[in-house]
């Protein structure tokens, strides 16, 4: 038995799987490696996800936790 270990780009991923899915079964094992990407806190990737969002709708709201005790009110 030989392990073979291949670099893949996304766009070919798929057509590799179905390639090596036709082969035999019985002489062949796929065993994929997931890459963990480095560690980001979660803090740290909603900051980046807000920065290059173009969203607009709650910048002028000064006081959140004010904004939220008013609506409860109105309840």
């Amino acid at each position: 038995m030989h392990t073979i270990t291949l670099q893949v780009k996304d766009s070919m991923y798929e057509h590799f799987l179905y390639l090596l899915k036709s082969l035999n079964s019985k002489e062949i094992t796929v065993v994929e490696e997931k890459v963990l990407k480095p560690h980001v806190s979660l803090k740290q990737d909603m900051i980046k996800l807000f920065d290059d969002s173009n969203v607009t709708a709650f910048k002028n709201i000064d006081d959140p936790l004010r904004l939220q005790r008013k609506q409860r009110d109105e309840w």
